[in-house]
């Protein structure tokens, strides 16, 4: 039986019920939850996918965890495959006249500027009453089609050199990246050619025989490879065909590719792959010479539109600062023109979260790359984490806490580059960013606690230095100037990735999360610390008829003592998840969640601002001398966890705003006698 993988992210599924019942449906939702019962009645299969990766990586998992070597089809399509194929539905149901390698698209987006001639030509190819479908051609080097110019297609092989300066500008990137993903064989083949073809949107059908070819390694190095840059994404979409046998066009001795007399020579080349590509046949030169012409006009037309910016850049210089910047960043645009570079020092998990939305909230002018410290967690899901949080990271590299805090001599930028801008999140360790990553700009933002205690004890000489908070009015104190971190921003990254991981959904509606504390490694025996100062707290709000949760730090895991501690014997449930941080757990179940409380978590600061939802402390001391001073500043802050002795769930968000309004009340009082 045919099949047909479908990469799902948000968009409407309404057309799947019509799919023909020769079919088998596999949808791969990246998005959110499919509730339509038509759907799910149509759809054999609906597995959840984080979101990463594009559709590459949906294609390349389904062939991984779904092999078949047989002779019926399986059709690869995105969520909504009629911007590129109109007739997708009438395709599928003459799946019968197909050829072995079937592309099943014949135009761009329309909403793009594509030459409305351009798609007529294209639909008037359709013959006969038969739909007829074409792969385009495009250049193996430039990555462009040879009918018209596609900006991002060009991007896409000028964002490869970049990364890799190999093969330079100008050369076969088809062969380059398919000789790193393993296909040797292929990537020979690519080098002898200048042009490709390929299906619009990465619509195609093939035979499962031909899937079945695909080296097992390569198909494995290929997966990673989608879950890395985002441009290894863009480069398989043009390389789907040649993947499974369509041929590559234009001999590399040709020079020029001469016009194609029909769309039937243009094939995919699997049915007649024999038929050997003639390799002496001489340039023609009047082509050569209207090539060359047409590079010059393009040269200069850049060259005017440089010159246009930079008088447009001199014209508001007296007007708009802000202006400045973004003609700058226009200028640097322009192919062959360096992009500004800006680095991100991260901690782990929140602070990447924090990171990825100032890189998002501050625009796309620049390549962001990051750099994660890592404490006591893995680095593939620290890596992982970062891309779903922010797919557009130019690259992603960790490093251990001892090689970054402790015997760093050794240590070097990791990245081979230099950079205008470096954001961290440590002031002490501001000498040692200056010296190992020189840039024009520095600034800082929040990792939790420590980055505001840090912020209020040191002198920041340069006016122009920022601290990027979610919190500033903690840092108002500060000599650094503190500017906010766009919660709403912050908060939808974090929503996307509460399908990434298994997270429980609570039952009842009035639940308390408590959170356990962390402790430094050098303190020995710490982990039943981490939760033992909770237990008279959970006791009252147990009697007080709520249920009570306990999320183990992610540092210090205690599976093992729990079942036996007096906590578990007042029922208080663990709340166990691979979820990374409590704030995906937080969001998947907000409506139910009363309050949360903790004796130390940077999570209490921005439960109340982020999440609507109220924090309370429990006055316990704790074992570090620094954290102790951080536990001081979070408590200036919080209510204390005995306001809610007596309270019932209706009333813990008076409480909350109470204590809110009293705060402000108080600063309002200092600030007037000051």
């Amino acid at each position: 039986m045919n099949s047909i993988v479908i990469a799902r992210h948000n968009e409407s599924l309404d057309w799947v019920v019509n799919i023909p019942a020769d079919f088998e449906i596999y949808i791969y939702n990246k998005g959110e939850l499919i509730s339509d019962p038509r759907i799910i009645d149509r759809a054999q299969h609906i597995i959840d996918r984080p979101d990463v990766g594009r559709e590459s990586e949906t294609y390349i998992h389904h062939m991984l965890t779904t092999p078949r070597d047989d002779s019926s089809f399986t059709v690869f399509t995105r969520g909504d495959p009629f911007a590129c194929s109109p007739d997708f539905l009438p395709l599928l149901q003459n799946w019968r006249q197909w050829d072995s390698l079937q592309p099943l698209s014949w135009q761009w987006n329309p909403d793009q500027n594509i030459p409305p001639a351009f798609l007529l030509a294209e639909y008037e190819r359709r013959l006969g009453g038969r739909l007829r479908i074409r792969p385009e051609r495009f250049s193996l080097s430039s990555w462009g089609p040879r009918d018209f110019v596609d900006e991002g297609a060009i991007a896409t092989s000028r964002d490869y050199c970049a990364i890799y300066g190999n093969p330079p500008e100008g050369a076969n990137v088809a062969s380059d990246f398919l000789r790193k993903c393993g296909l040797d064989a292929l990537a020979d083949k690519a080098a002898a050619h200048s042009f490709g073809v390929f299906s619009y949107g990465a619509i195609f059908a093939v035979r499962n025989d031909l899937i079945a070819k695909w080296p097992r390694k390569s198909l494995e190095i290929t997966y990673q490879a989608t879950l890395g840059r985002a441009v290894y994404g863009y480069l398989l979409e043009r390389l789907w065909l040649h993947i499974f046998g369509a041929e590559f066009d234009t001999p590399v001795a040709l020079a020029v590719p001469p016009e194609q007399s029909s769309p039937d020579q243009a094939g995919l080349g699997l049915e007649h792959s024999e038929a050997a590509a003639p390799t002496d046949v001489e340039p023609d030169d009047d082509i050569v010479s209207a090539q060359v012409e047409e590079l010059r006009n393009t040269a200069e037309t850049l060259r005017l539109e440089v010159s246009q910016l930079r008088e447009a850049l001199k014209t508001q210089a007296a007007l708009d600062q802000r202006a400045i910047h973004d003609v700058a960043l226009a200028i640097k645009n322009i192919p062959g023109v360096v992009r500004p570079k800006r680095l991100f020092i991260s901690t782990g998990y929140f602070a990447t979260a924090v990171a990825a939305t100032l890189a998002s909230q501050q625009g796309s002018g620049t390549d962001d790359y990051l750099l994660i410290t890592i404490d006591r967690q893995g680095a593939e899901g620290n890596t992982r984490w970062a891309y779903q949080m922010y797919d557009r990271w130019a690259s992603v590299r960790t490093v251990g806490h001892d090689a970054y805090y402790e015997n760093n001599a050794g240590f070097s930028n990791p990245f081979n580059c230099s950079f205008d801008e470096v954001y961290s999140s440590h002031f002490h360790m501001a000498g040692f960013v200056g010296q190992k990553f020189p840039a024009s700009r520095y600034a800082f933002f929040e990792e939790g606690l420590t980055t505001y205690s840090q912020a209020l004890s040191v002198r920041v000489q340069d006016n122009n230095t920022r601290f990027y908070a979610l919190s500033p009015k903690l840092a108002r104190d500060a000599s650094i100037v503190s500017q906010p971190v766009d919660v709403k921003l912050l908060t939808q990254l974090l929503e996307k990735s509460i399908n990434c991981y298994s997270i429980p959904i609570f039952e009842n509606p009035h639940n308390i999360v408590m959170l356990a504390m962390g402790f430094p490694p050098h303190v020995p025996n710490s982990r039943s610390l981490s939760f033992e100062a909770c237990e008279p707290a959970a006791k009252m709000l147990r009697a007080a008829g709520f249920d009570v949760w306990l999320k183990p730090h992610p540092r210090a895991p205690i599976d093992d003592l729990f079942g036996k501690s007096s906590l578990a014997a007042a029922g208080v449930r663990l709340l166990e998840t691979d979820a990374p941080l409590i704030e995906p757990v937080i969001l998947a179940n907000r409506p139910t969640i009363s309050a949360v409380v903790s004796v130390y978590s940077s999570f209490l600061v921005h439960s109340y601002p982020l999440f609507g939802i109220p924090a309370f402390t429990i006055r316990s001391p704790v074992i570090d001398r620094l954290q102790a001073a951080w536990k001081s500043l979070q408590d200036s802050s919080v209510p204390d966890v005995d306001m809610l002795l007596g309270a019932t769930p209706d009333s813990i968000p008076s409480i909350a705003r109470s204590f809110h309004n009293a705060s402000v009340n108080h600063a309002g009082k200092l600030n007037r006698l000051g």
